[in-house]
């Protein structure tokens, strides 16, 4: 989002694509251009992203998750990965989420 809004091509956070691609369920996977230029990183995206859109932790942690199938990697990576995240996902949730 934070390339989008400093280089002008969207009028304002709340206008940004993401909300759009969201609500209709796409995939979509948060990401960061040039951190030297942009002056941000993943983790301020998110951030970004959970402000703006208002997102419950569960829902970024879903993002997060769902980010695993779109990485360069093969499916023993993606597996483990996945595999990680949910061993986390009790710590980093304060609500009850279903495993899934």
């Amino acid at each position: 989002m934070t390339s989008n809004l400093k280089g002008q091509t969207v009028p304002s956070r709340e206008c940004h694509h993401f909300g759009f691609w969201y609500k209709t369920g796409h995939p979509v996977v948060l990401c960061t251009d040039d951190k030297g230029v942009f002056a941000t990183d993943l983790s301020q995206e998110y951030q970004l992203v959970a402000d703006t859109f208002q997102l419950s932790k569960a829902q970024m942690w879903d993002l997060s998750y769902d980010a695993i199938d779109y990485i360069f990697a093969g499916a023993h990576t993606k597996a483990e990965l996945k595999e990680k995240w949910n061993k986390l996902k009790p710590s980093l949730l304060s609500q009850n989420v279903e495993d899934r």
